[in-house]
């Protein structure tokens, strides 16, 4: 027998840290400390997507791990272009959009007679970006 409640507390700690965290930025207690916070973001959102890019490589099967990877690769540019004031903010939006029909036109390549739903979803995500 196991005894979770340690992992359990844990989790409880770390997330009442990281949200205690977001509110001194919200209350701009921190806000010198702001792009570096950003860029620090931006490189945990890319390594977790490498992270899931390598899972779905150690199984093939788990294709269903693309989606993410895809997703926190583009999470990470949006985070990343967020630090630079000059970049339009539907651009940024509309970075995550592109990230997911990636990810869907990723899957459909991968099996394209059994995953032919995959590009119905590539293709609205695509329209969402215009």
């Amino acid at each position: 027998m196991t005894d979770h409640r340690l992992n359990d507390f844990l989790w409880a700690v770390g997330a009442i840290g990281a949200g205690s965290l977001l509110l001194l930025f919200n209350f701009d207690l921190l806000s010198q400390f702001e792009p570096l916070a950003q860029f620090i973001l931006a490189g945990f959102c890319a390594v977790a997507g490498v992270g899931f890019v390598v899972g779905y490589l150690s199984g093939r099967a788990n294709w269903w791990r693309l989606i993410p990877a895809w997703t926190l690769f583009a999470l990470s540019g949006m985070v990343f272009l967020s630090t630079f004031p000059d970049v339009d903010p539907r651009l940024i939006a509309a970075l995550l959009f592109v990230g997911l029909a990636l990810a869907f036109a990723h899957i459909y390549l991968l099996d394209r007679s059994n995953a032919w739903w995959a590009i119905i979803r590539a293709a609205s995500c695509s329209y969402s970006v215009w």
